[in-house]
């Protein structure tokens, strides 16, 4: 993979973030989210009703840096926060909560009842497409799903999944189509949706 020089949440990261294939985007391109579709992940590379930034979203920028420390003191090990580029599609990055050189650190901070589904192994499909899409972009055997709520007496969840290569191929060839057939030629997609949660 090839890091690059670029901060999250900059300008420079939004205009990135436009024209390349990310993690976020992985369920909804490949119509396996519950909140996403190809459409809408085109429109919103397009600039044509972005997404808007709500509670969900501000609570998890707010709480990740806490969370990100709270896992590196829990693994004994330093995760930093990286923008990340394949070295064979350069289509497709990665904006990783957390790398420590081995491994992929993803943060969520959901509210209860996620967080309550988690404790159980319960977690949205969504997740586990976006936890593939950077262990393809990084070529790292493993990652770890981390979430984090501080108000739960439990404080946290980790699980932790290895590389799924059937579904690495499916979301790199899908991700590709996509980006030749609609990004490059501002061509709308159909929609498709999926939700399931595994």
């Amino acid at each position: 993979m090839k890091i690059l020089d670029i901060d999250q949440g900059s300008e420079a990261w939004k205009a990135l973030r436009s024209s390349k294939i990310g993690a976020s985007d992985c369920s909804g391109i490949l119509g396996k989210s519950r909140y996403s579709s190809p459409r809408k992940v085109w429109k919103d590379k397009m600039g044509i009703n972005p997404e808007q930034e709500n509670e969900a979203i501000n609570r998890g920028k707010e709480l990740e840096p806490e969370a990100r420390k709270f896992f590196s003191n829990k693994l004994m090990t330093y995760f930093q926060p990286l923008v990340v580029q394949s070295d064979d599609r350069d289509w497709q990055i990665a904006s990783l909560d957390g790398w420590n050189g081995l491994e992929v650190l993803e943060i969520k901070c959901p509210q209860e009842k996620a967080f309550e589904e988690a404790l159980t192994g319960l977690v949205n499909e969504d997740y586990l497409w976006q936890v593939q899409h950077q262990l393809s972009v990084t070529g790292a055997k493993t990652a770890i799903l981390g979430f984090y709520r501080p108000e739960n007496p439990r404080t946290h969840v980790m699980l932790r999944f290895g590389r799924d290569e059937a579904m690495i191929a499916e979301l790199n060839a899908t991700e590709e189509a996509f980006y030749r057939e609609y990004m490059l030629e501002f061509r709308e997609p159909p929609t498709k949706r999926a939700p399931k949660k595994v």
